[in-house]
């Protein structure tokens, strides 16, 4: 019954998802033009689920842009900006956009439910850096059973990844009240105000709210990885896009490689550029995030064949997926533009396993 009530609700809420989304495109929004436009023709629009470049290394998607780094391979990207999978998912199927940055536990389910053909080309982030932060009189994870626990949408990555953490901590997640609040910002304010007892943000968001009274971290970043160490997030395109569009999105993929590259080889230079997109965060805080990403840049693509078949095989134990249609990694991935890139520019050797 439990499970029933469970894709109920999942169901509802995509539905609402499809129908608020549907009205948004209609209507033309959300779409941010890039500031930086590419001296030809060719362009390409990408979703992501993010209303400012994150205080994480998927940042990389936005600051190709401003730094010039889609506009040097030829292309105007656009940026179409919404909140959470659902809807990145929505703008993708009816073709308000041609790539969209999406968790590939969506990926794997749009492909088992034969909703979409799409194919993974690159991981900007491989393991966005989520910790579990709640206020300082919950003793342990186990005792969010009963508590509420903030969450971006159903469905949005945060969701997927926490219902995987907290089962491995032996919690009963259907005991734990979720909530759709939105935005990691939004969260992390509901949680200081004590709307909520606990809500999953990434160690960025966190550095901004560390020091309010009364809070602290339940599960730490290192521990959430260990829980769930899948590959997170996926720049995922129609199969007809990818054989349409090939060449862009070839150039598109070396664009982000490239950029990764720059910041993998100089924190200082990701430092620099996020103080002009988000000059609300102190340098100081900046650049300890800097540090802390040295080694997380997907500066081979992010696209680690082993991490890519461990990840579906560790989301198809859990229960979402017990009666779906098994997917392998050769159905989700399109390893050919990445590949064509590093054959040009060659690999970085002991950061990121590229794909071979």
């Amino acid at each position: 019954m439990r499970s029933t009530n469970r894709k109920a609700r999942t169901a509802a809420a995509l539905l609402a998802a499809c129908l608020m989304a549907c009205l948004a495109l209609a209507l033309g929004y959300p779409v941010q033009s890039s500031p930086v436009q590419a001296t030809t023709t060719e362009r390409l629009r990408l979703v992501v689920t993010h209303t400012a470049p994150p205080l994480v290394p998927n940042s990389v998607m936005d600051l190709a842009d401003t730094l010039g780094f889609y506009r040097r391979e030829g292309l105007a990207v656009d940026l179409v900006r919404v909140q959470g999978t659902p809807l990145a998912i929505v703008a993708l199927k009816t073709g308000y956009a041609d790539l969209a940055n999406i968790s590939l536990e969506s990926t794997l389910q749009l492909a088992a439910q034969r909703v979409m053909k799409v194919k993974a080309v690159l991981s900007p982030d491989k393991a966005i850096r989520y910790l579990i932060a709640s206020h300082s009189d919950i003793p342990s994870i186990r005792a969010l059973q009963g508590l509420t626990l903030g969450i971006g949408s159903i469905g949005s990555l945060d969701h997927s990844m926490t219902r995987l953490v907290l089962a491995s901590h032996g919690v009963d997640i259907e005991k734990v009240k979720m909530v759709a609040l939105g935005e990691p910002h939004v969260r992390a304010l509901a949680l200081s105000a004590r709307r909520i007892d606990a809500t999953t943000m990434s160690v960025g968001t966190w550095s901004r709210f560390r020091d309010r009274p009364g809070l602290k971290v339940l599960l730490s970043d290192d521990d959430y990885f260990k829980a769930a160490p899948v590959l997170n997030k996926v720049i995922v395109a129609e199969q007809d896009v990818l054989a349409a569009r090939r060449p862009a999105v070839e150039r598109f993929v070396a664009a982000l490689v490239k950029a990764s590259r720059a910041f993998a080889a100089d924190p200082n230079a990701w430092v620099e550029a996020m103080r002009v997109v988000r000059p609300e965060v102190p340098r100081g805080e900046l650049e300890e995030l800097a540090r802390s990403f040295a080694r997380h840049w997907s500066v081979n693509g992010g696209l680690d064949p082993a991490q890519v078949v461990y990840s579906i095989e560790l989301l198809y134990r859990q229960p979402d997926f017990r009666e779906l249609r098994r997917v392998g990694a050769d159905e989700v991935l399109d390893l050919g533009p990445l590949g064509a890139v590093l054959s040009r520019i060659g690999i970085i050797e002991g950061i990121d396993e590229p794909a071979r």
